[in-house]
C-alpha cells in the first residue's frame, strides 16, 4: 500500500463503521491473518489485529483525497492466494454486488484455514431493494441481490459452512440477546423484522475441520 498524505488518511478514517470496527476487533487477535474482499479505501486495515490484506478490482480513486488502497488487484472469483491462508475473510457492503455468489463463497472458503470465519457485513433486504432503484439509474446500471436473512443463512450452510448466525448490525449484541435470538421461533420473528427494516446485517459462518 502506498504512503498516504494526512488528508487521505483522515478521509479514510471517516469511512470506518463503528459496528464493523466492534466485530473485527472482537474476532481478531495478534495471530490473525485477515482478507478483505472489495476493500476500497482499506479503512479496516486500521482496526484488524494481526495481518491484513485487502483486494479490489481497481486502484482508481473514488475522488481526489479518497484513494483505494488494495494490497493486490484481483476479483472475488479468482483470489491470488494459496489455500488455507487466512483465519478470517470478510466483505463490507459488497457481497450483494458480486456475480456468481456460489463461486465467490467457494473461493473465500478455499483460502480460509479450517475453523476460520467468513464474515459478511451487508444491507438488509429492504435497504438493498431501495438502493436498487438508484443503481438502475447508473450508466451502466448496477445489479444487486436483495436476499432475506433466511436466504443468507441457507446459502452459507448449503455451501459447507457451520455455526452460521446472522444479526442486525449494531455496535454490540449482548450475550443474553444472542441466546434469545437463537430460540427457533424468536429467530424466525427476528429475521422477518430485520428483513422489513432499513439497516444492515452481519452474517458469519465457520469453515469446518475435515475428518
Amino acid at each position: 500500500m502506498r504512503a498516504l498524505d494526512l488528508q487521505s488518511r483522515t478521509r479514510i478514517e471517516k469511512c470506518l463503521d463503528p459496528a464493523i470496527c466492534y466485530y473485527l476487533a472482537a474476532l481478531t487477535h495478534s495471530q490473525s491473518c485477515c482478507l478483505e474482499i472489495g476493500c476500497g479505501p482499506g479503512q479496516y486495515r486500521l482496526v484488524v489485529q494481526g495481518e491484513y490484506f485487502g483486494i479490489d478490482i481497481t486502484k482508481t480513486e473514488y475522488y481526489e483525497g479518497l484513494p483505494r488502497t488494495p494490497d493486490a488487484l484481483a476479483d472475488a472469483m479468482h483470489l491470488p492466494f494459496a489455500s488455507n491462508t487466512f483465519t478470517l475473510v470478510f466483505y463490507s457492503n459488497t457481497f450483494h454486488f458480486l456475480p456468481d455468489p456460489e463461486h465467490v463463497l467457494a473461493e473465500a472458503i478455499r483460502v480460509l484455514r479450517p475453523n476460520g470465519l467468513v464474515v459478511i457485513f451487508d444491507y438488509s433486504r429492504t435497504t438493498v431493494k431501495r438502493l436498487m432503484r438508484t443503481f438502475a439509474t447508473y450508466n451502466p446500471p448496477l445489479e444487486a441481490r436483495p436476499w432475506t436473512c433466511t436466504q443468507w443463512t441457507q446459502f452459507l450452510r448449503h455451501n459447507g459452512l457451520s455455526d452460521v448466525c446472522i444479526w442486525r448490525k449494531t455496535p454490540r449484541h449482548p450475550p443474553w440477546l444472542r441466546r434469545i435470538i437463537a430460540v427457533p421461533l424468536i429467530s424466525h420473528l427476528y429475521r422477518a423484522l430485520v428483513d422489513m427494516r432499513e439497516g444492515s446485517i452481519v452474517l458469519m459462518g465457520r469453515k469446518p475441520f475435515k475428518p
